[in-house]
């Protein structure tokens, strides 16, 4: 049997007495929720979307010398001493400065095709990566880099929105309507955006309680 409740449709085995069939769609719907928010709640980013955030995204790194695209300036300014033993100490080897170079270079290469919408999921994935290694570079010679947890994590989670939209180089260049990862096509990248947001500014404060700040 199955019952139709706001317009999903809950099944359980035939012959189920009627309370328990009430117990089994109840804790269905509160199972399912959480899937559904993440998912199906709203729509997905759209292409001006995807490319406002990665503008925004970009203007702030090119400004800010704790982002991860300044990682060579701050290996240029801190002398080795002071963040090499450090890292030497958890087993961790620092990156030459012509390593730093190439990903500052490949960042800023895939962070332009992601504002354009070039290069699908590839592209946004490897803007991803080399920025989280810019940010380890910066947080391992400064110590600590906060101000760029949360867009690191955004960085992350726009790897799910789709690019293949008709505000994109990909749709103009190869007439495609949709990447082939359905995932895209849910609003599951924005609402990754809130989720890892709200964590982190939950895990400051819970850290600030119970540390004192």
């Amino acid at each position: 049997e199955s019952r139709r409740d706001g317009g999903s449709v809950t099944s359980f085995p035939p012959g189920i007495g009627l309370p328990a069939a009430k117990y089994y769609i109840f804790m269905s719907d509160i199972l399912l929720a959480p899937s559904y928010w993440l998912f199906w709640s709203t729509g997905p980013l759209s292409g001006f979307q995807r490319s406002v955030f990665y503008f925004g995204l970009l203007i702030l790194a090119l400004r800010d010398e704790a982002s991860p695209l300044s990682a060579g300036y701050t290996l240029d300014i801190i002398p080795s001493p002071i963040y090499v033993p450090p890292l030497q100490d958890l087993g961790l080897f620092p990156l030459s400065r012509a390593t730093v170079f190439y990903l500052e270079t490949i960042a800023k290469l895939t962070w332009i095709f992601c504002i354009l919408g070039l290069g699908g999921w590839f592209t946004r994935a490897t803007l991803a990566a080399t920025a989280m290694m810019l940010h380890g570079v910066q947080s391992g010679a400064v110590g600590s880099n906060h101000r760029w947890v949360i867009p690191m994590y955004t960085l992350w989670a726009l790897v799910f929105c789709g690019n293949a939209d008709t505000f994109s180089l990909d749709s103009w260049l190869w007439d495609i309507e949709y990447e082939d990862i359905h995932i895209t096509r849910s609003g599951y990248g924005r609402q990754l955006v809130v989720l890892v947001s709200c964590f982190t500014f939950f895990a400051g404060g819970v850290s600030k309680l119970r540390e004192r700040g």
